[in-house]
């Protein structure tokens, strides 16, 4: 079997997977950023930084459904996918990538110093701490895409996604910083997990139901934050690092594409499962279009949405 012959097979199973988590992701985050545009109660700082994360994960789907239409041209019609087209045609995935990874590396910091420094918090203003977060995201993803562009080539690839359409050199740095970015997520997710644990310990008669709430929270985002991006990314640089043979290591960075598109798509359910007030706006929300889903998680949504909106303001933490 030819190599390209291989690509076709590799090609069918991972944009067949792909498929289903476009469905999943593009349904979840659109839902997502409308819950929480529309409800005030939702815009804490956790919320807009959910919404931030929700809008990058929603851009980085939409650009794969354009590198899978590259890999169906590819596989059934012998397209050749050259670098420079697809860099210039995706580029935007980049950028949305790299913002990605490090809001949710400010997600967890933000958690973090929620619990670490409560009182002082609560007063951040939003207008100089979230421009303030995102400041390192913004500088790593326009350095990688500016860093990108000077270095393109116009080398033939097998598919077109954002690893395959920066050179080697580019590649290697682009994974080394989203490396560190995940190492300082499991750090500051592990700490808080932590800190709270030991709290509910100390003073388990004072411990507040949000508290409790927000450590088994946390033990869910650990686990898919490990499943997904951490292990794919440490998996991709040590590829990188140990130079492996092109076509295998190719192999690979295309094959994390799968557990990137888990993580794009996984912020909607978790926060759904894990939080009753986003579970009763998302009700709300998913009833527009499946009228049926208010009999099949029957909540008083109209008259508990009107209790949110008239009661005292509240941050809201999954």
């Amino acid at each position: 079997m030819t190599s390209e012959d291989n690509y076709k097979m590799h090609r069918i199973i991972i944009y067949s997977i792909v498929f289903i988590f476009e469905i999943l992701g593009l349904f979840g985050n659109i839902n997502l950023i409308a819950v929480i545009l529309r409800n005030k109660v939702l815009r804490s700082n956790f919320g807009l930084i959910m919404l931030c994360l929700a809008f990058f994960h929603t851009v980085c789907l939409f650009f794969e459904l354009i590198n899978m239409g590259f890999g169906i041209l590819a596989t059934f019609y012998s397209y050749r996918i050259f670098r420079s087209i697809c860099f210039h045609t995706t580029f935007p995935v980049i950028l949305a990538h790299c913002l990605q990874t490090g809001t949710i590396c400010i997600l967890s910091l933000d958690l973090f110093l929620a619990i670490v420094i409560p009182f002082k918090y609560r007063h951040f203003r939003m207008s100089f701490y979230l421009p303030m977060l995102l400041f390192l995201p913004l500088a790593y993803a326009v350095g990688i895409v500016v860093a990108a562009k000077i270095l393109l080539d116009d080398a033939e690839i097998s598919m077109c996604n954002p690893p395959s359409s920066m050179v080697p050199s580019v590649r290697q740095r682009w994974y080394e910083i989203m490396l560190i970015f995940s190492f300082l997520t499991v750090i500051l997710y592990s700490g808080a997990f932590g800190l709270l644990s030991v709290k509910m310990r100390r003073n388990s008669s004072d411990i507040r139901l949000i508290e409790k709430k927000a450590l088994r929270t946390l033990k869910v985002l650990i686990v898919i934050f490990l499943f997904t991006r951490f292990f794919s990314t440490g998996l991709a640089t040590l590829v990188t690092s140990l130079g492996i043979d092109p076509e295998y290591s190719a192999l690979v960075h295309n094959y994390n594409v799968i557990p990137a598109m888990a993580a794009y798509s996984q912020n909607t359910y978790v926060c759904f499962f894990r939080s009753e007030e986003y579970r009763r706006l998302l009700t709300e929300q998913f009833s527009i279009y499946f009228p049926c889903m208010k009999i099949v998680l029957p909540v008083k949504i109209t008259e508990r949405s009107t209790s949110i909106k008239r009661g005292p303001t509240i941050v809201v933490k999954i």
